[in-house]
């Protein structure tokens, strides 16, 4: 009884030392493991209590006896739980298991890819994830069982009204259409049937993506066949938001921001940048870096224009618009553009519209071409412009 009475005292004792150490000794990991061997009296507790009652029914009952009256144990008990009682909270308060700022939320995987057991855990980390959709989803403040609840019963709904509805009841700052990503783990045969990549694996997606990547470079090719230059490419490249790219050597950092002025072209420092006529769509772009300068050819292209920059380092890359992506390593590179290591060079870029007739439903309709040679010159030249698209 008193290894009883020593246990109960040191369970409410660790609570309020482990709230002090927490504030006053910054939460130090050494002094909370020292006061968690406390812990070790109500082991013996639970061992000494489980010898009582094999023993003899009298012996046992002398030694309660021997202790503190019923109504000493009543009242310990009753100070014992009613504090507890006030920090139980009801089954309508939130208990978020996971949330987006846990090691467990921060690892995006798609379905193929997630063990059963950990799809509802996927689940209720996305539903309330800004950084991965971009909006809160599902109020932050409902339990993990209100969040299952409503993922289930807008997998049950078969109409979009009907989910829609069911959205703005619950107060969710979402839509359906964001909410796929989710709710393929909890429904993957309802979702399937809207949106069946979202069933692919990790490794799938990657070959999928390659192959679009692929199909979508095959429309473009080479404007320009008989001008070889050192390092050439032509591919497929994406835009994003805004449009445009850039040409810079990488080994410098400039603060200039070029300004292409009245034109698509601009030049500061060591960096060219060229305005595109759209964004967030891929268009056909072929770069070659040449020793010589190449003859003018005009024919066929709306706008020419030619800047001069520099190259401190001795490289002009044009990278991927979307580097840092999941998948920018799937995306088509260009080579190094300065053929003469450092130096100045002159960057002439051709655009045009192609022609519709005759191309593929998925294939750019925007084409650029960027030569890049050795020159001096830092003057701007405009060689074409069309007032149509000027």
């Amino acid at each position: 009884m008193r290894i009883g009475w020593w246990s109960l005292g040191s369970t409410l004792a660790l609570t309020v030392a482990r709230t002090l150490v927490g504030v006053l000794a910054g939460g130090q990991i050494v002094a909370l493991a020292l006061l968690d061997g406390l812990w070790v009296l109500y082991l013996v507790w639970l061992a000494r209590s489980a010898y009582e009652t094999i023993r003899p029914y009298e012996e046992a009952g002398r030694a309660v006896r021997r202790g503190p009256s019923p109504l000493a144990r009543t009242a310990a008990a009753t100070c014992a739980l009613v504090p507890l009682f006030g920090l139980v909270q009801p089954e309508e308060t939130p208990r978020l298991t996971f949330d987006r700022w846990r090691d467990e939320c921060l690892e995006e995987r798609r379905f193929a890819d997630t063990p059963p057991r950990h799809r509802e855990r996927v689940f209720l980390c996305g539903t309330i994830d800004v950084w991965r959709t971009g909006v809160d989803g599902f109020p932050d403040h409902l339990p993990d069982q209100y969040l299952l609840g409503y993922g289930r019963e807008l997998c049950a709904t078969p109409d979009r009204a009907g989910q829609d509805a069911l959205l703005r009841r619950v107060g969710a700052t979402t839509s359906m259409d964001r909410l796929y990503d989710d709710l393929v783990f909890l429904c993957p045969e309802v979702v399937g049937r809207v949106h069946p990549e979202l069933l692919r694996s990790e490794a799938e997606e990657r070959r999928s993506v390659t192959d679009y990547y692929t199909k979508v470079g095959s429309q473009c090719s080479d404007p320009w066949p008989a001008l070889r230059g050192v390092r050439q490419r032509t591919v497929a490249y994406w835009l994003s938001e805004g449009g445009g790219y850039a040409i810079y050597d990488p080994d410098t950092e400039d603060e200039e921001s070029p300004d292409p002025g009245r034109g698509f072209v601009g030049a500061a420092g060591d960096t060219v940048f060229v305005h595109t006529y759209g964004e967030n769509e891929p268009i056909c772009l072929t770069a070659k870096a040449l020793r010589f300068t190449p003859p003018l050819r005009l024919k066929g292209w709306e706008q020419v224009e030619e800047v001069g920059v520099g190259s401190r380092g001795g490289k002009l890359e044009l990278p991927v618009y979307y580097e840092g992506s999941e998948y920018d390593d799937l995306q088509p590179t260009l080579p190094d553009l300065a053929a003469a290591g450092p130096g100045r060079y002159r960057v002439r870029v051709y655009i045009r519209v192609r022609d519709a007739e005759g191309l593929a439903e998925d294939a750019p309709w925007e084409e650029h071409l960027v030569l890049v040679f050795p020159g001096r010159s830092a003057e701007k030249v405009v060689h074409a412009h069309s007032e149509e698209y000027g």
